[in-house]
């Protein structure tokens, strides 16, 4: 039988919403509950695993030097990494961030990419919904988004300026400060799903960039730039400062 789209909630004791002529809590109820669960745990997953991420990254001192150099051109030295908060708004958190997912080491990983084999031993132990959701982390890059909806007080739908893709974020306090047409330069992570839905629900990683609906056109024409030089799966590879 095919599956409908579920069109609201019936009572326990109705007909389930599915039209398979069973009572809703002995059909679609416990399938519905042990979903809502798991997607609970990975937004508590998503909470501890990135500042684990950020951990791993800081335990790398012979990578951070070259790839601080890059991110801020020069600017800053290792040394002032603790202090980058202060000196620049976010700027540590940003360029940890950064460096986790879009800088690669010598064989063309990054840190994401190369956590998977060696997450499960040492002092780097995945739970269950943290492994979910870093294999899920793989392909996040730094990307630029318009804002296509806000949705004040939960979130809004972002389109890549580069893929068209349109993602549903949930973030209750950028939503509020957002407008309609402005540009994020950010790393989007999924995270959860709805029930019988394929397409995830995002969250932002860390510090965004917020820039002015004029920005748009200038991005995407620095991105087609350096696209052939870096290749599509990661078109902006210095970062936004």
């Amino acid at each position: 039988m095919k599956q409908q789209t579920q069109p609201k909630k019936p009572g326990r004791n109705e007909p389930c919403w599915c039209g398979s002529g069973r009572k809703y809590k002995d059909c679609h109820l416990p399938l519905e509950e042990a979903h809502r669960s798991e997607q609970l745990r990975l937004r508590q997953a998503q909470d501890t695993l990135l500042p684990r991420i950020v951990e791993a990254a800081q335990s790398l001192p012979e990578e951070l030097p070259p790839a601080l150099a890059r991110f801020w051109e020069g600017k800053y030295s290792v040394d002032q990494l603790a202090e980058l908060d202060t000196l620049e708004d976010r700027g540590s958190e940003r360029f940890l961030i950064w460096f986790s997912f879009d800088y690669a080491n010598s064989e063309g990983q990054t840190l994401a990419e190369r956590l998977p084999p060696a997450a499960d031993s040492g002092s780097f132990v995945l739970e269950p919904a943290e492994r979910t959701l870093l294999d899920r982390w793989q392909g996040v890059r730094l990307r630029p988004y318009v804002i296509d909806e806000l949705r004040k007080g939960k979130g809004f739908s972002a389109r890549d300026l580069l893929d068209s893709k349109v993602h549903r974020v949930a973030d209750s306090h950028a939503s509020k400060r957002l407008e309609i047409g402005e540009v994020i330069v950010g790393h989007l992570v999924p995270v959860e799903t709805a029930f019988a839905s394929a397409e995830p629900t995002y969250y932002l990683a860390g510090a965004a960039a917020h820039l002015t609906p004029d920005t748009a056109e200038k991005l995407v024409e620095y991105a087609e730039y350096i696209w052939p030089i870096y290749g599509a799966a990661n078109p902006m590879p210095h970062g936004t400062t």
